[in-house]
């Protein structure tokens, strides 16, 4: 379901236009909106919001940051040996 959303925020932002009639980048963090949530990356971490999330994965692709769910990460249990 977040995949989902996601690929939903992203094909909104690239299908959208300016008032000059151009195509929004959804990499360009102008065009966020400022009311999100917080969101959790795969990587446990949690950033302000999902526009903050798409601009590290479109500036950083190589480093396989996606979205894990919605809401601030969760404390990592720590293992025992």
């Amino acid at each position: 379901m977040k995949v989902f959303f996601y690929l939903a925020f992203l094909a909104v932002t690239i299908s959208s236009t300016n008032a000059a009639g151009q195509a929004l980048d959804p990499c360009d963090k102008r065009n966020c909106e400022s009311h999100e949530g917080r969101v959790c990356s795969n990587g446990n971490q949690t950033y302000a919001t999902l526009c903050d999330l798409t601009s590290v994965m479109c500036n950083h692709p190589t480093r396989g940051v996606s979205l894990a769910y919605d809401g601030p990460c969760r404390p990592q249990k720590s293992v025992e040996a």
